[in-house]
């Protein structure tokens, strides 16, 4: 319940930690994508969980905000369209408004690794030509998606993500949140060729970050935004 939750703020908060705090209007299900709610609906439930932190102390509040999760998952979220990513976008604006007058960072929900891996391909494309960028995403992806996933097969996917980028960098979020797991190749693969003999079969290495992935990520959405990269989730 919120008393539940809003001890465990204070609790968190009294003992030395800055608290993030991801707000999600629904809870996800996993099984049907959602469409992203209403703008102010959303704004009013974000307004009535940090009403409901700063009930005793007006002065208590979350190092940052992050509005919900993993907005381009599309198992969590219907977002196929400009339309689609249009309803996020103006959720965070709203959210952002709400955070601002209580002088409180926000950040996105989280751009997943599949789509960040995509976005840094075409830039590599754009910036060093193909034959680098191609060596590059073969190195990083999983074969199945390497093998799949190239363009043009990935143009919708690179043209919706770049707008959502491009939405981003207009607005005052204080991060850009990118979720990021490793090994990233296997990451990637479908959920049932993870493990042991699949490592094996790809020679991957389940102990070691994948060589260029994060580093040449973290410069794509620098050149593209400006904005420094958090992680709530690896």
């Amino acid at each position: 319940g919120s008393k539940a939750f809003v001890n465990n703020f204070e609790a968190a908060n009294n003992a030395g930690f800055s608290v993030l705090l991801n707000v999600n209007y629904h809870t996800h299900a996993g099984k049907v994508p959602i469409p992203f709610t209403d703008a102010q609906d959303y704004a009013l439930f974000l307004t009535q969980v940090l009403d409901a932190i700063q009930a005793k102390n007006p002065l208590l509040k979350p190092a940052l905000v992050v509005v919900e999760n993993e907005e381009t998952n599309t198992k969590y979220f219907k977002i196929n369209s400009i339309s689609d990513a249009d309803r996020y976008l103006n959720l965070l604006k709203g959210a952002i408004a709400v955070c601002a007058a209580r002088d409180i960072k926000v950040t996105n929900g989280g751009i997943t690794n599949y789509l960040l891996t995509m976005l840094t391909w075409d830039w590599l494309t754009s910036k060093y030509g193909v034959t680098t960028a191609n060596n590059w995403a073969s190195n990083v992806m999983s074969p199945n998606l390497y093998a799949h996933d190239q363009p043009p097969a990935s143009a919708a996917t690179v043209a919706l993500g770049k707008y959502m980028i491009s939405s981003y960098a207009a607005l005052p979020l204080s991060y850009v949140n990118i979720h990021w797991y490793e090994p990233l190749r296997a990451a990637q693969f479908n959920e049932q060729h993870l493990g042991n003999p699949y490592f094996s079969i790809y020679n991957i290495d389940s102990t070691k970050l994948t060589e260029g992935a994060l580093d040449s990520c973290v410069n794509y959405v620098n050149a593209a935004l400006g904005k420094n990269v958090i992680t709530n989730e690896t």
